[in-house]
């Protein structure tokens, strides 16, 4: 959609007839620049800005090799840097899955993910909630031969970048998911943050 905004001065015009006819100065109650950011805005996003874009940071990791990870952040409401906060990793399920940065969100995960970040528990318990998604037709571990997959290594560099940016207790990072395989998940994830030795 475009839209054109024609400005003229106020004064006086010669028509097609030869008389003259004034011109009005239009004043629009809402200022201009307002009106601008609004389209502006609405181009950008097509409309599509919602609650989630605005509560859950969109980010996306990348190793050294460039394979890329994308992940949503909830960030607690008044963060401070000289606190310690705990962090909860959650793992989606099937429906999870994609590269949208989106579905991690909802696509039958949204009890999970929207609860911990909830303003209820948010007020009791403040707490970081990383939410990364694997790609459509992954998983995050392979249960036949006892691995985790590539997708599970870089949730593991992803919340490495978040502890590093941010004040997260080492003591108080927690895991918690859906899915039919997620006990696989679970305890691959905790077999390797042991190895890394990055938990006691």
């Amino acid at each position: 959609m475009t839209i054109f905004l024609v400005f003229r001065r106020a004064g006086e015009r010669v028509n097609r007839d030869g008389q003259q006819s004034k011109v009005v100065r239009m004043r629009s109650k809402v200022p201009i620049l307002t009106m601008l950011l609004l389209i502006l805005a609405s181009s950008l996003f097509g409309g599509q800005l919602t609650n989630d874009d605005i509560e859950f940071r969109k980010k996306v990791y990348a190793n050294k090799t460039g394979d890329r990870l994308p992940y949503r952040l909830f960030v607690p409401l008044g963060y401070d840097a000289n606190q310690k906060y705990p962090l909860l990793l959650w793992l989606h399920g099937g429906d999870g899955r994609g590269s949208d940065n989106v579905r991690q969100l909802n696509g039958g995960n949204q009890l999970g993910t929207h609860f911990w970040a909830g303003k209820e528990v948010q007020l009791k318990f403040p707490m970081f909630v990383l939410l990364p998604q694997c790609p459509s037709g992954d998983n995050w571990s392979d249960p036949d031969l006892n691995q985790p997959t590539k997708w599970l290594e870089l949730t593991i560099g992803a919340l490495a970048d978040v502890e590093k940016e941010f004040s997260i207790d080492p003591d108080r990072v927690y895991l918690a998911g859906q899915s039919t395989w997620a006990g696989w998940e679970f305890g691959l994830l905790c077999r390797r943050i042991r190895a890394n030795g990055r938990r006691r």
